[in-house]
């Protein structure tokens, strides 16, 4: 709570304001957006199209984009880069099937409240429509140009591992109750393989929160039921301590598990795309975990269904996952 000889202090400071809200002056808020430094909050601050906030979302950002916006947060709102996030995030959420059919309201939720099956009314709803209306009708077709190689792939980042675990996902994220997504079920997954009773719903719910917490308790974590950069690290060395028979050193939940039923091609984004490069990674593949499904990524992905015998259409589905965790098998086994 801010006193009045505190907000005294603050006021027309911008910097000391923002530290304050975002950074080391609000502890739980600092964790939960990954600003760890002093004036990250500041510097950190909402900005760019998507009013992107926080050190931990810039990261993951400069993930999806191929930009370094976590050491030039600047750079989110330059002209050569400030659409990207936008770009990157109307992909992730997969608002294209909504454009197509102008369902303006589901977009809106996706991007203001977190999911298109919100049930809250966005703010600005009513003007977004009047705009739409204005320029819709002026719209006749937009062609796109696709390039055969992109700048999120050619950019290389060597110190990231080539493995996949919950700690590659999570990143420095904070996941709570409310929270949902393939990171969310990821981990439900993997608490599963450690004997908790959870299923990989991709809902945070009480069920997940007293998993996490009764971990937490056991493996000496601080106990507050969420999901951060430490719990993730301990849920990987929980994986890799199991006897074999209880599931292969080292492993996270099955690349198969994260997918599903569902297709994966160029253009996706996101962290289950990332799993399936750091996967292909360790086979062998020049491949580094850009979560965009770029030309590289579909060369790879061609190269292994034609080795081993899979329909060679470029695209990841549940029988290539399957495929690719055979394989992953095969090669932790060899390199043990």
């Amino acid at each position: 709570m801010i006193t009045a000889d505190e907000a005294e202090s603050l006021a027309h400071d911008e910097r000391k304001i923002a530290e304050r809200v975002y950074g080391l002056g609000n502890l739980r808020k600092a964790r939960e957006l990954g600003n760890k430094e002093a004036d990250d909050g500041f510097r950190y601050r909402g900005c760019g199209l998507m009013q992107t906030t926080g050190r931990a979302n810039f990261r993951r950002m400069g993930q999806l984009c191929g930009v370094n916006f976590e050491q030039n947060p600047d750079w989110v709102f330059s002209a050569e880069h400030a659409l990207k996030p936008a770009l990157a995030e109307w992909s992730e959420a997969g608002l294209n099937v909504y454009a197509d059919n102008n369902d303006l309201l589901a977009i809106s939720r996706a991007i203001n409240c977190g999911s298109p099956k919100s049930k809250t009314i966005p703010n600005g709803l009513q003007d977004r429509a009047t705009w739409f209306a204005k320029v819709r009708r002026l719209i006749d077709r937009v062609e796109f140009k696709i390039e055969t190689t992109t700048a999120t792939e050619a950019i290389k980042t060597p110190d990231k591992p080539a493995e996949f675990a919950i700690t590659d996902l999570v990143g420095e994220q904070v996941f709570g109750m409310g929270d949902e997504g393939p990171i969310v079920r990821a981990v439900q997954l993997a608490l599963a393989r450690l004997g908790y009773p959870l299923r990989g719903t991709g809902n945070f719910g009480g069920a997940t929160h007293n998993a996490i917490t009764d971990f937490q308790r056991k493996y000496g974590l601080e106990v507050d039921g969420e999901l951060g950069p430490d719990t993730a690290k301990a849920i990987d060395r929980a994986l890799t301590d199991q006897p074999p028979d209880a599931t292969p050193p080292g492993s996270a939940p099955a690349i198969a598990d994260l997918i599903g039923g569902r297709i994966l091609r160029a253009g996706h984004t996101g962290p289950i795309v990332q799993a399936v490069q750091l996967g292909l990674a360790r086979l062998g593949y020049p491949l580094t975990g850009t979560a965009n499904f770029g030309p590289n990524t579909e060369k790879a992905v061609r190269d292994f269904q034609q080795k081993n015998k899979l329909e060679i259409d470029g695209e990841v589905g549940p029988e290539f996952a399957r495929a690719i965790d055979r394989a992953l098998a095969a090669h932790a086994q060899t390199s043990a």
